[in-house]
């Protein structure tokens, strides 16, 4: 009879050889092969994580740190289906992940087997790909067929920047495998690193249409920071170009306008025509700023150019003219030493925009009570510059939005699906493996909701949290139309009386609080010069808060009367 291929240590072994440093284990029976596998590598970082949806995110913070693949390992069953908020937010965050799922034999699937559903492709809408293992493997072609599925899965992981999914069976005896596999059982696959150019023949139009275009708009959606890119843009944009560029984009160039939402509501509607663009060239990943995309939706014809290397139909202001299959860098690369136009106004034009809103701006902020503006206001200006921010989804992305003194951090937040879930988890994952500050700022919702994260058996002494908690999803107060419905503060808000005091007192963290301005300076010093992972809830009026962020752009707005 011939011997089985243990598959588990199998994928351990070639994994291991191709690079892979992080494997979070979920705990569970059917995944026992492959807890055992990795489990004999003390090479290996290993992350246990009890609860699944917040082991997922805590892999895409790691991946997020290292810009590689952590392996994601899971029992089978509905346990494989509470990693994919996580590997949703991979796939359009575009963060490598590899994601093993243990299975019962496909013989026992449908025969009231305990823990058993259907795997294969649970994942199809949100993952790169998908492969299956079978139970049965022995011989030389099985062999080989199972270390291409391995070799190919960390491959696309790498090469297109996402999760990929391998469902692998198990027989019993779950446990008692100890053996690695013979040497000759690693058939390692490699892809040479190439760096694609343009095609010459092919650009060459678009380079002479960017030349001539005299009014020409850059906007950079989520991104890493890079200092060439940055000097690149600087170099590339001339007097006829704007660049905005958001706070996730981690770039801020001299001449760039960060504070979209601030500059679009001082823009009177008798400027818009000669603001708008005949050319829009976007890169990154998603767009935070609602009112830049109605002001392009709205815009009159005009070309829209999106360069990304995997070629993503991204339209989104329903103009898109043109995909651009290429890095950002390689595309600046080609255009950059074109003969540029003279004495554009139209930079010139974006930019006196910017003066006067910052001016309203600093006037506002000097008259404010406590409340959430406030809290952010006194955070970007007070939090050291070497720290990475957290932000959590909904009003807390938005708010970083509006203050030039966030632009001095490197910042990250979930935004590929910008669901509430998972935003903690993966700042813990993150700040695992970062030797930095980390700051994770968050909103009430969304860290009780993700509050397992904390469940962590080392969390990492460099994270501190802050919870803003205003007593529910306080977007909901200022967005237009869930206060005309009569269930405002019971469905949408989700209106509640929780306190993170007791949460940090079951997890062991230090806990601060603070109501008012007086506290809040001693809190946050305290937060902040802590030597280990700590938490400051910083309590406010949900409804007074709303009051005033409307208060604010109303302020805005009227500039332009």
């Amino acid at each position: 009879m011939k011997e089985r291929i243990n598959t588990a240590f199998l994928a351990a072994d070639i994994l291991k050889a191709l690079g892979v440093e992080d494997v979070v284990l979920c705990p569970g029976s059917r995944n026992a092969p492959l807890i055992q596998a990795f489990g004999q590598y003390k090479e290996l970082r290993k992350h246990s994580i009890v609860d699944e949806r917040s082991a997922g995110f805590f892999a895409l913070g790691l991946g997020l740190q290292t810009k590689k693949p952590a392996v994601l390992v899971s029992t089978s069953g509905t346990a494989v289906l509470n990693f994919a908020p996580a590997i949703a937010e991979a796939y359009y965050q575009k963060v490598p992940l590899l994601i093993l799922t243990a299975d019962r034999p496909d013989y026992l699937i449908d025969q009231g087997d305990g823990q058993s559903m259907h795997q294969q492709n649970v994942y199809r809408n949100y993952i790169l790909q998908s492969f299956q293992l079978s139970h049965r493997l022995s011989g030389k072609k099985d062999l080989a067929f199972a270390q291409r599925i391995i070799n190919q899965a960390f491959m696309i992981s790498v090469q297109s920047s996402g999760p990929v999914h391998i469902n692998m069976p198990f027989e019993e005896p779950l446990y008692g495998a100890s053996r690695f596999p013979e040497s000759e059982n690693r058939r390692l696959i490699h892809r040479l690193p190439v760096r694609i150019r343009p095609d010459e023949e092919a650009i060459a139009p678009l380079k002479e249409r960017w030349r001539k275009a005299g009014r020409k708009m850059i906007i950079l959606g989520q991104g890493e920071y890079s200092d060439t890119l940055l000097m690149k843009l600087e170099k590339f944009a001339g007097e006829d170009c704007i660049i905005l560029s958001e706070t996730l984009s981690n770039i801020q160039t001299e001449n760039s306008i960060s504070g979209i939402d601030k500059v679009l509501a001082v823009m009177k509607v008798e400027e818009k025509e000669e603001l708008f663009p005949e050319i829009l060239l976007t890169a990154g990943g998603a767009i935070v700023s609602k009112k830049i995309k109605s002001f392009l939706r709205e815009a009159p014809d005009y070309e829209h150019w999106h360069v990304d290397k995997d070629a993503a139909f991204m339209d989104t202001f329903f103009h898109l003219s043109m995909l651009i299959p290429l890095d950002l860098e390689v595309l600046l690369d080609s255009f950059g030493h074109e003969e540029k136009l003279k004495d554009s106004p139209y930079r010139k034009k974006w930019l006196s925009l910017k003066p006067k809103a910052e001016e309203i701006h600093g006037d506002f902020v000097r008259s404010l009570g406590w409340s959430d503006f406030y809290i952010f206001e006194h955070l970007f200006r007070i939090i050291p510059g070497d720290t990475l921010l957290h932000l959590g989804n909904s009003t807390i992305v938005r708010y970083a939005q509006l203050f030039e003194s966030a632009r001095r951090f490197r910042s990250f937040s979930n935004r590929g699906t910008s669901g509430i879930d998972g935003s903690l988890s993966t700042a813990v994952g993150f700040s695992t493996l970062s030797k930095a500050k980390n700051l994770m700022i968050t909103g009430d919702l969304s860290f009780f909701y993700d509050s397992n994260a904390l469940m962590s058996r080392n969390l990492p002494s460099n994270l501190k949290i802050i919870l803003i908690n205003n007593q529910g999803g306080n977007i909901f107060r200022f967005i237009p139309g869930p206060d005309t419905t009569g269930f405002l503060e019971e469905f949408f808000e989700a209106k509640h009386s929780f306190r993170a005091d007791k949460i940090c007192q079951v997890f062991g963290l230090s806990y601060f609080s603070a109501s008012d301005k007086q506290e809040f300076q001693a809190a946050l010093d305290a937060l902040l010069h802590h030597p280990d992972t700590a938490l400051l809830e910083l309590f406010t009026q949900g409804e007074l808060s709303a009051r005033v962020l409307s208060s604010y752009f109303e302020r805005l707005a009227g500039s332009t009367e």
